[in-house]
């Protein structure tokens, strides 16, 4: 089957591709805002690709590589046993699909030397691009998101990718891109990189510039019900003592949702929250009380 598998690509490369040579790809990591956990230090970020030249692009054997600041965050596992932090492919994966074809074999990765990373993309079986939908354009795709688990929140993960940029790919340790064959003498020219550096601290700051806690002098957040949520937000606060408090909801680029004021009482208190209009995806609720604040985020479905 394997054997098939090979045979099947060798052929299809010489016959039903003819791309250019040296087409760029540009690659960027972006925080990915629904999957970052404020409250158990898990800092997300997505690998994104996009060709640089006019037209479609079928993307082949590839390999992407970054470095990280390992004292800010980590990540410690390679293709499926995993210690610290998460992988998930995106696109370019064994489920994407160009019609009833699935061009893309499973990603593999290694993230066991802490502060380096590698992804690998590999083409198993090629096509004519015209009737395929799963491939690289002009405008970003992910390819893969790679959760890390924080180490220290206050620094810059400092997160570069490392290659040779803006002209032919020549060091196979770094990132690469092939055409749709394996051969060294036809992979596309490197795009121009870019690197992220927003420290934990800075993407979970609340728009008051409160570091999210749900803890504070004499009071905490208990528990923020159902995850995620549909309708009725249930959020769960011990007091100490008998207080009006104001209660927001965020997204996450700091805009005002909803708020409502309410009295809680010494001890365990229920206020509940009407989500139901909000889009879904990724919010923070914040509690005032004098002049503390608390925040935690949650998941709209």
């Amino acid at each position: 089957m394997i054997m098939h598998k090979i045979l099947s690509a060798f052929f299809l490369f010489g016959v039903c591709l003819s791309l250019s040579a040296q087409q760029g790809v540009d690659v960027r990591i972006v925080e990915n805002h629904n999957q970052i956990d404020c409250n158990n230090a898990q800092y997300c970020v997505d690998v994104q690709l996009k060709n640089t030249n006019n037209g479609a692009t079928l993307l082949g054997n590839s390999s992407i590589r970054f470095n990280y600041n390992a004292e800010a965050i980590l990540f410690n596992g390679k293709s499926g046993n995993v210690n610290k932090g998460t992988f998930s492919s995106v696109n370019f994966d064994e489920n994407s699909t160009c019609g009833n074809i699935h061009p893309y074999d499973k990603q593999s990765f290694d993230g066991l030397i802490p502060g380096d990373f590698l992804i690998s993309l590999l083409l198993f079986n090629a096509f004519s691009q015209d009737d395929c939908s799963a491939i690289l354009t002009k405008d970003w795709i992910s390819a893969s998101t790679v959760c890390f688990d924080v180490v220290d929140s206050s620094k810059d993960p400092n997160i570069q990718i490392r290659g040779t940029q803006n002209g032919p790919s020549n060091d196979s340790a770094g990132t690469n891109f092939n055409q749709s064959s394996n051969d060294p003498q036809k992979k596309m020219e490197n795009g121009s990189f870019a690197g992220l550096n927003k420290s934990f601290d800075e993407v979970c700051k609340s728009t008051n510039n409160t570091t999210l806690t749900s803890l504070g002098s004499d009071w905490a957040i208990v528990s923020v019900q159902p995850v995620p949520v549909k309708e009725n937000l249930m959020l769960q606060l011990n007091s100490n003592t008998s207080d009006e408090v104001v209660v927001q909801i965020f997204d996450l680029s700091g805009k005002l949702m909803t708020e409502q004021k309410t009295k809680v009482q010494s001890g365990l208190n229920q206020i509940s929250m009407d989500v139901n209009q909000l889009a879904a995806g990724a919010y923070l609720i914040s509690i005032s009380k004098n002049q503390e604040m608390l925040a935690q985020k949650f998941i709209k479905e």
